[in-house]
């Protein structure tokens, strides 16, 4: 629960406002555990935002050195074209660490071989497995979860399969208990993946679910057709920031034809879908050849073969009836996007996250923050300070905390 006391206490910043009631800890019974609580807080009386937090880490228990191992040899070995530019020199730290401790290990083996001073023998072995054990430890606390999540070897599907079904059966609660009329999705550094999985699966669960077929409810649906079809210009964020507008009354759209979805914004923080081309296939290709497949859904969607994102299938209000009325246009089960915003958000030296525009779509929002904090110029060190209160940490930047206030509590409904 501290993860999201301070997410919440960041972004609310409730003590300091007279408009935020006090905040309430209600129990959580959307999670299923009874260690998560939900914090409640109201604006006036009208506007109530309830945060969750989807705690999935424990699910990671046993890591092992040699998982952790594979899956950074398995990446290292990657030809530098696959290796995106803004880790390049990270990926040539690698070789160069791991170069060094081979000629070092094979100088220090062919040196106590000539000298021949057994005595020495069980201090170089204590000394050995001193090193071995500090940078086993280094690698399982800091890449292990990341190697099991990211790696499909068979001993982590289990591990995975439980970390995504606990998130979609979270949002499942949310969206069936009728209580919510939006959902935002915040995920950082490895949750952000997480958030990723948990959307792409959960939408291709309700994609074809209406209520009603009312055939009117099509203007932006068309609009956003006719616009695709032409190819969407979003060059700057001016014409982001139109292209959001029309995922907004797409998604109003959507709630009005019955469907259940919720979810109108993710927010990605120090994400490392940036790096999607070297975690999420074995070459730039093949990442590449999956959005057009859309086993990766990407924003906008990847489109039909006329060139839009819907297409048409039978409607029937009865599902056990045999006659079906005229065929409904539907936007396919990789099309989440088109009225789901994705802002994402990174530090310039955050080299776990970075912009991920290029490789998921320019109808994403990526935002580069600043802080006046020294810590940021130095690589990773403001990994953990997405949203650190500023009255509390040196090393928080406003800005970020001012960007997710925005879409979380600003944008209290989508554009009707």
């Amino acid at each position: 629960m501290s993860t999201l006391r301070g997410f919440v206490d960041s972004v609310s910043d409730y003590r300091n406002q007279e408009d935020w009631i006090q905040v309430y800890n209600i129990p959580d019974t959307f999670s299923g555990s009874y260690e998560l609580r939900q914090l409640t807080m109201y604006k006036g009386k009208e506007l109530r935002t309830d945060f969750f937090e989807y705690y999935w880490a424990y699910n990671m228990r046993g890591t092992k050195l040699s998982s952790v191992w594979t899956w950074l040899v398995q990446l290292m070995f990657r030809k530098p074209k696959n290796i995106p530019g803004r880790i390049r020199w990270l990926y040539g730290l690698l070789w160069l660490i791991a170069v060094g401790y081979i000629v070092v290990l094979i100088t220090g083996v062919l040196n106590w071989f000539q000298q021949l001073e057994w005595t020495q023998l069980p201090m170089v072995v204590l000394a050995g497995n001193a090193v071995l054990n500090i940078f086993a430890f280094v690698l399982t606390a800091f890449l292990g979860d990341a190697a099991r999540y990211t790696y499909a070897s068979p001993e982590n599907i289990e591990e995975r399969g439980k970390i995504r079904k606990g998130g979609i059966d979270l949002l499942h609660q949310l969206h069936v208990s009728k209580k919510y009329t939006r959902i935002v999705l915040v995920g950082h550094s490895l949750g952000s993946m997480i958030a990723y999985d948990m959307l792409k699966h959960y939408w291709s669960q309700v994609y074809k679910d209406y209520e009603v077929r009312p055939d009117y409810l099509r203007k932006q649906m068309d609009q956003y057709n006719e616009k695709s079809v032409a190819g969407f210009s979003m060059k700057n964020d001016a014409e982001v920031a139109a292209y959001m507008k029309l995922q907004s009354l797409l998604f109003s759209e959507q709630r009005k034809r019955g469907n259940p979805w919720l979810v109108t914004d993710l927010i990605t923080l120090g994400s490392p879908l940036a790096h999607g081309e070297l975690l999420m296939a074995e070459t730039k290709e093949m990442f590449k050849e999956r959005k057009r497949e859309r086993e990766l859904p990407s924003n906008p969607p990847q489109q039909e073969k006329n060139k839009t994102i819907s297409y048409s299938q039978p409607f029937s209000r009865d599902p056990d009836s045999t006659v079906r009325d005229t065929p409904m246009e539907i936007i396919h089960h990789a099309g989440h996007f088109a009225f789901t915003r994705w802002h994402n958000l990174y530090y310039k030296r955050d080299y776990v996250g970075g912009p991920a525009r290029e490789i998921f779509g320019a109808g994403m929002l990526d935002k580069q923050l600043t802080s006046t904090s020294w810590k940021d110029s130095l690589p990773f060190l403001m990994h953990t300070n997405y949203w650190a209160n500023p009255k509390k940490s040196k090393t928080a930047a406003a800005e970020s905390i001012a960007y997710l206030k925005k879409v979380i509590l600003e944008m209290t409904k989508p554009e009707q």
